[in-house]
């Protein structure tokens, strides 16, 4: 099922035939260091796949498999995830926005084509009050045109 698409991008559930280019991209010490973590074992990617992304999602708030409109090629991971509190809650209207790509697709927009995307997502679509964006500034480098 089609969640949302872009002018170049479709999101959806994940599907086991994403499993080897999302294991890539969580192997990349390149792509893990800008989303804050470190590289995983290939044992360790496939256990949060199958524990994460795999898993039925009952709502729209999650994050998905974005997939290029022209060839169906799994690129990344996109969407909207519940924002906490400090104290670990659910803080109610609002979400945090969070995209992850493979290195081979850096520099070519998608990152910003699918923010977009998912911040008019949220605000029409799921009714969100505020949508976040957290971010390291030691690890991501800031582009700013």
């Amino acid at each position: 099922m089609i969640i949302l698409e872009s002018k170049r991008l479709l999101f959806r559930q994940h599907e086991l035939a994403d499993l080897d280019s999302f294991c890539a991209m969580e192997m990349d010490p390149d792509v893990r260091r800008y989303v804050g973590g470190y590289p995983r074992s290939r044992e360790d990617a496939e256990r949060k796949f199958r524990e994460g992304p795999l898993q039925e999602v009952s709502d729209r708030l999650s994050v998905w498999a974005a997939v290029l409109k022209s060839n169906a090629q799994y690129v990344g991971r996109c969407g909207l995830y519940p924002h906490f509190n400090r104290e670990g809650g659910i803080v109610v209207g609002e979400a945090t926005l969070a995209f992850y790509f493979g290195r081979e697709h850096w520099g070519l927009g998608l990152a910003s084509e699918a923010a977009a995307a998912f911040v008019k997502f949220g605000w029409e679509e799921l009714q969100l009050s505020r949508t976040l964006l957290l971010f390291r500034l030691k690890t991501v480098p800031l582009y700013v045109s």
